[in-house]
């Protein structure tokens, strides 16, 4: 979804997939394994967009990597399987910004919120697990124009640091170290990823949001949200709502 209330979409999604250090490596020479097995290169961006628009499709991969689109839906199943096979988690935040403008005069802008969100429950996936983990993390750089025309970048840097050094006003952040990181995403197979995710719980929103609860429960479930919601951070209960996903208002 788009950043601004100004905008067509309703819901705005950030999504974290969380990794552990000692499986960065493994991870990445699956991805690229595949790569080269469908497309015969490794030099290839996985975008959700392109997998899904038509033209996009076509123009991104289908031309010119001659690839099918039974073949393309293969990669991407077999991009999820990636997923299972290491101890990943799923953290996402989702911001109503119909609901935002209805109930606050001046709401808090989507991007800069859901950030805070995200970062929390990371912060707390580090300090429930009982390794104490330290975590940092790695953002994907925001389009040129984007950083020109709003400023976006620099905004989250200095909200990370705010955070890093007071904390929010919910959390006291301790195990999430360093400054926030931008690198575009064609340039690291992992953040490829994040993207797959997080338009597959916009997804779920677009077509059933009406459907959650205070509890997640979803009636009906868009296809490729199944394949992600196992790897949802939870409660100890069970329940991935206000973990896996916070959802605001």
């Amino acid at each position: 979804g788009e950043r601004e209330y100004e905008s067509s979409s309703r819901y705005f999604v950030l999504c974290a997939v969380g990794i552990r250090t000692k499986d960065w490596k493994a991870i990445n020479t699956d991805i690229l394994a595949l790569k080269k097995t469908y497309f015969g290169t490794v030099d290839v961006e996985i975008k959700s967009n392109w997998l899904r628009i038509p033209k996009e499709r076509e123009r991104r991969y289908r031309v010119p990597f001659g690839i099918s689109d039974t073949e393309l839906r293969e990669f991407t199943d077999k991009l999820y399987d990636i997923l299972q096979a290491y101890d990943t988690v799923i953290i996402a935040a989702v911001v109503d910004k119909k609901a935002m403008s209805q109930q606050y005069n001046q709401p808090q802008a989507p991007s800069s919120l859901a950030y805070r969100l995200v970062l929390e429950r990371i912060e707390l996936f580090l300090q429930r697990n009982t390794e104490r983990m330290n975590g940092i993390v790695i953002y994907d750089k925001i389009t040129e124009l984007e950083v020109k025309k709003k400023g976006y970048e620099n905004l989250l840097y200095r909200q990370h640091l705010r955070y890093l050094e007071k904390g929010t006003d919910f959390v006291q952040v301790n195990q999430i170290v360093e400054g926030l990181l931008f690198i575009p995403s064609h340039e690291n197979n992992l953040l490829q990823v994040p993207d797959l995710c997080a338009y597959n719980i916009y997804r779920q929103f677009r077509e059933f949001g009406e459907e959650w609860q205070a509890a997640e429960h979803f009636e009906h479930r868009y296809e490729y949200f199944k394949r992600i919601e196992p790897y949802l951070h939870r409660s100890d209960k069970g329940h991935y709502a206000g973990y896996g996903i916070k959802k605001f208002p």
